[in-house]
């Protein structure tokens, strides 16, 4: 009907089952009457569009079927407002209203809202009532926002968002009920757009996302789901927000948090299940939480603040739970300048935010206890300030994968685990410390020390054959290999990528028995710290030798590299040399009268006794060692040509040998009467002649493997 409609009285207005277009204006003379729409018979589901600005005066009403109103002032004056009934829904269709109050009761037409937004991005100005339980929708990529206040008619009257458009919420409102929101979105615009009760919180479900642009006190939130699009069940959008109630994962929940934004959960997570963040800004988890799922980061920043930030440790550490960082994203941890401690499992990938580590420690001296997947290759970020991180897990490959560590950022990682990842380590910056034999990981790869980073070593360790390239001074020109406490081994070649400094921290010893070379680039090596630097290798590298500090003890005849440099110690330097060393044209400088400080190495512990000697071969370098392996140890020496090499006695006879601190023995004799007292002792002049004494009788042993006599 194009016609003008001339109310006089009361009016209902219904389409039964079908559609009717008033098009006309609608006029009531000012008198006020009502005007209802929908036919009585709740079966007659018809709808009603009004597509033309409507004077009437009077209260709209829809109590059944649908109104769909396509002007802004279709609902004629806003002083009566409108009301929808339960089973009813008023639709926007491309206008925005102003000013018109708004009660709404129910779920609308096929739960698709009371009050739905079919198309366009409109606006609802006037206040609105909720009589009971209310739904409003928005359908497709339509927008509605509420920009007047949301209260209750009906005590305890709650909101559910429906459809899967955008519901924006920018006033404080007063509703008591429960806030779910079923499909789409719902943005919120105002720290109380949620309600005046905070105790009757937020449900998100299934695929739908809660939005913020604010921060929220106190409500009660439940995530489920991955959000809209994969953006998280809750998504900050901008701004810098925090979410201080508890949150709940019913199921597998999820926070994001868009570019250049920040949200904090203060609040305790916890539920059955696990938490995702998407988005390429960063999510803050600061409470000690108590979820059971997994922790994914699939995007952007995931910072945690607490020891159980990342919910509550699962019963075994299973791949299944724990924590996942996939490539591209990045786990914080940051101590605020404490310290954490960590025991979650992770599995690690990639280089993390503008290559600052798929791991990285923001702040304080934090311990990853958990043990570590890697897989891809994985950059590991220790920042500048008061920031140190130990990951004191295993670390591991999902599959033998070549994967290795990228250390990044100014500070220091400490790596004391028993690691198996096969790929390349790269101390690309600030420290990367071993404190374990297999540290570094496999020996496939090798190790790579940029310039101006180091590599630490400490606690009393052996590398293996790792191919380890050293590249300039170290910080403070202290080394970019630098041994800082306890007598380690290394065993593996060098490669000097430029001129390269090794430091010995004082009362330390460093002992190096691969070969070092520079590629015939004429590199040079120099010795810094009061400690003591052994070279067992034969050497190649061309450009010289300069003992700043400490003692340079070398054993091999070419253990100071090419001839045509020459070697210069220092003043309080000192070069010490091994017996049966022969330098023939090389040319040395000394400066001074050697190190005034006493060498006070620390004594050397080795994996056996008193029970029995653990990890060992037989007489023939293969199989079990004989029953003699077991009873305490009476006695020990070293050798007097090799610092690496000892004997010890066992109290049940017997004299064995390791050549290399203690990982490995071997049996000189099995059937020596038992050391109950007595020494044992080195022939200074042969290393071959061992003398065991039982108290009464001494009992030399001629060569390595013949048995003893008196």
């Amino acid at each position: 009907m194009s016609g003008s409609i001339t109310f006089g009285s009361n009016v209902l207005i219904a389409a039964d089952a079908g559609q009717m277009t008033l098009s006309g204006p609608l006029q009531d003379n000012s008198i006020g009457y009502t005007v209802t729409f929908g036919n009585t018979d709740a079966a007659q589901q018809g709808k009603v569009i009004l597509a033309h600005a409507n004077t009437y005066t009077g209260q709209t009403v829809v109590n059944n079927g649908v109104l769909n109103v396509q002007d802004p002032a279709a609902l004629g004056t806003t002083s009566k407002g409108t009301t929808v009934n339960n089973g009813a829904a008023l639709e926007l269709q491309g206008v925005s209203v102003t000013g018109e109050v708004l009660t709404l009761t129910g779920s609308g037409i096929n739960s698709g809202g009371a009050l739905r937004n079919v198309s366009g991005t409109d606006t609802w100005t006037g206040k609105v009532t909720l009589a009971g339980d209310s739904s409003i929708g928005a359908d497709g990529a339509s927008q509605l926002t509420i920009s007047g206040a949301i209260n209750e008619g009906a005590a305890g009257s709650g909101l559910t968002k429906e459809g899967t458009g955008t519901l924006v919420l920018t006033h404080a409102n007063t509703y008591s009920g429960i806030t779910t929101v079923h499909q789409g979105i719902l943005n919120i615009q105002d720290p109380l757009a949620l309600g005046g009760s905070a105790a009757a919180g937020v449900v998100v479900i299934g695929r739908a996302t809660l939005q913020t642009q604010v921060s929220v006190s106190g409500e009660l939130l439940t995530l489920n789901g991955p959000g809209v699009n994969n953006t998280g069940a809750l998504d900050n959008v901008t701004g810098i927000n925090t979410w201080s109630g508890n949150v709940t994962l019913a199921t597998d929940g999820s926070v994001g948090a868009e570019a250049n934004t920040q949200i904090t959960l203060s609040g305790i997570v916890g539920g059955p299940g696990g938490l995702t963040k998407f988005g390429l800004g960063e999510a803050v988890l600061s409470n000690a939480n108590t979820y059971l799922g997994t922790t994914i980061v699939n995007a952007g920043v995931l910072t945690a603040e607490t020891n159980t930030a990342l919910g509550v440790p699962p019963p075994s550490s299973t791949l299944e739970a724990g924590t996942i960082v996939n490539n591209g994203a990045a786990l914080d941890i940051n101590g605020l300048g404490g310290s954490l401690t960590i025991t979650d499992p992770l599995t690690l990938a990639g280089t993390g935010i503008n290559k600052t580590g798929a791991l990285r420690n923001v702040s304080g001296t934090n311990v990853l206890s958990g043990d570590v997947v890697l897989t891809d290759n994985a950059t590991i970020g220790v920042d500048a300030g008061a920031s140190q991180l130990t990951m004191s897990g295993d670390i591991t490959e999902r599959v033998p994968g070549g994967f290795g560590i990228t250390k990044a950022g100014p500070n220091r990682l400490v790596l004391s685990g028993f690691n198996r990842y096969t790929g390349a380590v790269e101390v690309q910056q600030g420290i990367l410390s071993i404190q374990n034999d297999n540290a570094l990981g496999t020996t496939d790869a090798g190790t790579m020390v940029d310039n101006g980073a180091v590599l630490e070593i400490q606690g009393g360790i052996h590398v293996g054959k790792e191919a380890l390239t050293v590249n300039g001074s170290g910080i403070n020109n202290t080394g970019a290999l630098l041994n800082v406490a306890d007598d380690n081994l290394f065993d593996g070649n060098v490669i000097f990528g430029r001129n390269v400094v090794i430091g010995v921290s004082l009362n330390s010893r460093l002992t190096m028995r691969g070969n070092f070379s520079d590629g015939q680039n004429g590199f040079s090596l120099t010795k810094a710290g009061g400690g003591k630097l052994t070279l067992g290798g034969k050497n190649t590298y061309g450009g010289g030798t300069d003992i700043l500090a400490g003692i340079v003890n070398i054993q091999n005849n070419a253990a100071l590299g090419a001839d045509v440099a020459g070697t210069v110690v220092e003043d309080g330097a000192s070069l010490e040399m091994q017996t049966g060393v022969t330098i023939n044209a090389q040319k040395l400088t000394l400066h001074g009268t050697g190190p005034t400080n006493a060498e006070n190495v620390p004594v050397r512990w080795f994996p056996m006794g008193p029970a029995a000697i653990n990890n060992v071969a037989g007489s023939n370098g293969n199989g079990a060692l004989p029953s003699v392996s077991s009873g305490r140890i009476t006695a020990i020496a070293a050798d007097p040509s090799n610092p690496n090499v000892y004997y010890i006695g066992a109290a049940s006879g017997g004299i064995w040998k390791t050549k290399n601190g203690g990982i490995n023995w071997v049996p000189l004799t099995d059937n020596l009467p038992p050391l109950f007292i007595g020494s044992i002792a080195v022939s200074p002049s042969n290393p071959n002649v061992i003398y065991a004494g039982t108290g009464e009788t001494n009992y030399p042993s001629p060569n390595f493997l013949n048995p003893y006599a008196p």
